[in-house]
C-alpha cells in the first residue's frame, strides 16, 4: 500500500470514528429509554408520555450528529488539502528527474475545488438522509403497544428484545436513493467509509492526469495493490501509452508497453472503490517501479493457499472476510451497549448481554486469529474498523 493510499485510510477511520462516537452515545440513551419503558407502570403512561420520550432522544441526537457532521466537513477539506499535497509532491519527484518544475501547488489545489464540493454535497445528503429518527420512532411505539396490549407482560420480553436486536444492528442510517426508484438503507459508517475512499482515489486520479499533461508523460503505470481485487489483477504494474490507456479507461482493448492485450469488462482504473491508479509514466526517463518477476511474484502471493479455519482463501478473499467479521463486531458492539443499560436486575436481559458478551468475544478472538494468520502476508488486522474501544472506554 503507498504512502498516499494509507493516509485515505486514516483520515476515512478517523471520520468513521466520528460517526461511532455519536453512535455509542446514542445507543446508551436508547438504552435509557428502553430500560425506563420496560420499568414503566401500564397504567400511569400515556403514548403522549412516549412520544414525547421519543421526541426528546431525537432531538439529543441531532445535537450530536449535527456537531459531528460539522467536524467531519472540517475533516473533509483537510483531508482533500493533505492529499492533494503528498499527490503534487510526488509529482515534483517525477518533474525534478525531467528537470520540470511544476505550476504552484495553489493550481492544483484549485483544480480539484469542484470535486471537494461535489463530495461535501455528497456527505450533506447523507447526513441529511439519517433515518435513525423513523426508525427509533416506529420500533420504540411497537414495543409499547405490544407492551399495553400484553396485560400480564407475559410477551414484554419478546418484545424488548425486538426493539434492541433492531435498533443495536441498524445503527445511524441514511437512505440511499442510487438505484432509482428502490431506495434501500445503508449504514451511515460503512457508506461513509465506501464514499469517502472512492471519492479519494478519484480525487488521486484527477491530480495524476493533470500532472501526467503539465510532465508531457507518454504513458500510464497501473499502480499495485497487494491483495487486489480479481478484475484489476492482470493490468496492476502493467505501462499503457496515452491512446491505450484510454482504451483501457473505455473498456475497450487495450495493448501494454509488453504486448499483451487488456480488457476492463466492469470497473474501470480509480473508480467503484477501486484503489489503482494510473501514475505518470515519461519514456526514457522513468523506471518502472516493478518488474515483470515481481508482478508475477505479486500475483501469486495473492492467489497464496490461506488456510484458515479448514477453508483457503487468496489475500483478496481474506481481506473482504476480514470486512466481514469487522462489521457484525460493529453490529454486535451496538447491541451490547443497548443491552448495558437494559439488562439491570432482570434475568433474562442478563442472559441476553451475557450472550452478545459472549459473541463479541468469540468474533474478536476470531478475528485475532485471522489478523496472526494474514500477519506473514504483510495484511494486518485492523481493530479500529471494530469499535474496539465502546463508549465506556471498556473492551
Amino acid at each position: 500500500m503507498s504512502s498516499i493510499d494509507e493516509l485515505i485510510d486514516s483520515w476515512v477511520e478517523k471520520i468513521a470514528k466520528r460517526i461511532s462516537e455519536v453512535e455509542f452515545a446514542w445507543f446508551k440513551r436508547i438504552g435509557e429509554t428502553i430500560k425506563k419503558f420496560f420499568n414503566m407502570e401500564k397504567v400511569s403512561t400515556s403514548m403522549l408520555e412516549v412520544r414525547e420520550a421519543i421526541a426528546a432522544d431525537i432531538r439529543k441526537l441531532s445535537t450530536l450528529l449535527r456537531k459531528a457532521h460539522i467536524d467531519i466537513m472540517h475533516d473533509i477539506e483537510a483531508m482533500f488539502s493533505q492529499i492533494t499535497a503528498e499527490t503534487y509532491k510526488e509529482g515534483q519527484e517525477i518533474g525534478s528527474k525531467k528537470g520540470k518544475k511544476l505550476s504552484p501547488f495553489k493550481n492544483y489545489r484549485n483544480s480539484v475545488n469542484p470535486m471537494l464540493k461535489k463530495v461535501m454535497n455528497t456527505y450533506a445528503i447523507m447526513a441529511k438522509s439519517t433515518t435513525t429518527n423513523e426508525t427509533y420512532k416506529k420500533t420504540i411505539t411497537k414495543m409499547v403497544n405490544k407492551m399495553y396490549v400484553d396485560k400480564d407482560r407475559i410477551n414484554y420480553h419478546k418484545a424488548m428484545r425486538e426493539a434492541v436486536t433492531e435498533l443495536g444492528r441498524s445503527g445511524i442510517s441514511f437512505v440511499d436513493y442510487d438505484n432509482g426508484r428502490n431506495p434501500y438503507t445503508r449504514r451511515l459508517d460503512s457508506s461513509v467509509r465506501n464514499a469517502l475512499s472512492g471519492e479519494m482515489s478519484q480525487v488521486v486520479q484527477e491530480i495524476t492526469y493533470k500532472l501526467a499533461e503539465e510532465l508531457q508523460a507518454d504513458s500510464f503505470e497501473v499502480s499495485i495493490e497487494f491483495n487486489s481485487a480479481p478484475d484489476h489483477e492482470n493490468v496492476q504494474g502493467k505501462i499503457f501509452n496515452a491512446s491505450e490507456w484510454e482504451k483501457l479507461q473505455n473498456n475497450e482493448p487495450a495493448v501494454d508497453s509488453d504486448g499483451e492485450t487488456h480488457q476492463l469488462t466492469h470497473r474501470v482504473i480509480g473508480q467503484f472503490n477501486c484503489r489503482h491508479r494510473g501514475r505518470p509514466f515519461i519514456t526514457g526517463i522513468s523506471e518502472r517501479a516493478h518488474s515483470k518477476e515481481d508482478l508475477e511474484k505479486i500475483r501469486k502471493d495473492n492467489h497464496a493457499d490461506i488456510k484458515f479455519e479448514g477453508k483457503k482463501y487468496s489475500k483478496y478473499q481474506a481481506s473482504q472476510l476480514q470486512r466481514q467479521i469487522e462489521t457484525e463486531l460493529r453490529r454486535q458492539r451496538g447491541v451490547k451497549e443497548i443491552l448495558h443499560n437494559v439488562a439491570g436486575n432482570d434475568p433474562e436481559f442478563r442472559r441476553e448481554r451475557n450472550d452478545v458478551n459472549a459473541s463479541i468475544r468469540i468474533l474478536n478472538a476470531r478475528y485475532e486469529k485471522l489478523g496472526e494468520t494474514l500477519a506473514p502476508y504483510a495484511m494486518r488486522a485492523k481493530t479500529e474498523r471494530t469499535y474496539n474501544i465502546d463508549a465506556r472506554g471498556s473492551r
